[in-house]
């Protein structure tokens, strides 16, 4: 009777926190947590997850930052009500393309591991108001960027982007951009479009540019003394 009770329990769980347990694996036997709706695995020593996660068709929110991932298994595009996935600080390169079937993730943070390119996964994952790449190994912006027209915050600090294609200017729903500590030198005159910027940020959680430590060229540095008004009328009369 007592096994019975605590399934049945389990089986209705809908929160779980594992961080900072040193945990190297995550049983298969997770799946059996139908109702879950959180799953926190910050902080552990995890270096894969079982394709079982799969099954856990409630998730919407789900950390497994700071530990040692490489990779992320296709079978998490199964966990299609999930709207929050936290993977900061691993060791991940890129991500399977099955995750363009997460259509209703809002938050995606990828800052912190080894991405060259931005997975083309992403793309598909039209709902995103925040997508967090920083610290990576970027050295461009795929036009693509363009059809996530929903995001509010994108956050490229600390790559080795050179250019910022023409493309990112139309995603007029951006209210922070931070670009800042990559190689950037020019930037495309139509950035002036996006209007909710609304002023030059030096914070990292403020909002509106951050573009300033780059190797801007001295026409646009000269122009960002005067706030990103005086940046925006530069660019107007190119």
């Amino acid at each position: 009777m007592c096994e019975i009770t605590t399934e049945n329990r389990l089986s209705k769980l809908e929160k779980l926190n594992l961080s900072l347990n040193r945990l190297r694996s995550l049983p298969p036997a997770i799946s059996r947590l139908q109702s879950l709706v959180v799953l926190n695995l910050w902080g552990n020593q995890l270096d894969s997850l079982p394709p079982e996660i799969g099954r856990l068709a409630n998730l919407r929110v789900l950390f497994v930052s700071y530990n040692r991932l490489t990779e992320v298994p296709e079978e998490l595009a199964e966990c299609t009500k999930l709207e929050v996935l936290s993977l900061e600080d691993n060791q991940i390169s890129s991500l399977p393309g099955s995750l363009a079937g997460l259509t209703r993730l809002r938050k995606l943070n990828l800052s912190h591991n080894c991405i060259v390119y931005i997975p083309c996964c992403v793309y598909g994952m039209q709902d995103l108001v925040f997508l967090h790449l920083a610290y990576n190994r970027l050295e461009n912006v795929a036009d693509q960027i363009q059809v996530l027209v929903n995001l509010k915050t994108l956050i490229l600090e600390g790559n080795s982007i050179r250019i910022l294609p023409k493309s990112l200017c139309f995603l007029d729903s951006l209210e922070l951009l931070n670009v800042d500590f990559n190689k950037i030198e020019n930037i495309p005159v139509e950035m002036y479009l996006l209007k909710n910027l609304e002023r030059l940020a030096c914070h990292p959680v403020d909002k509106g540019l951050h573009i300033m430590h780059n190797p801007l060229s001295k026409p646009i540095k000269e122009s960002l003394k005067g706030g990103l008004d005086a940046l925006y009328n530069y660019l107007k009369s190119l």
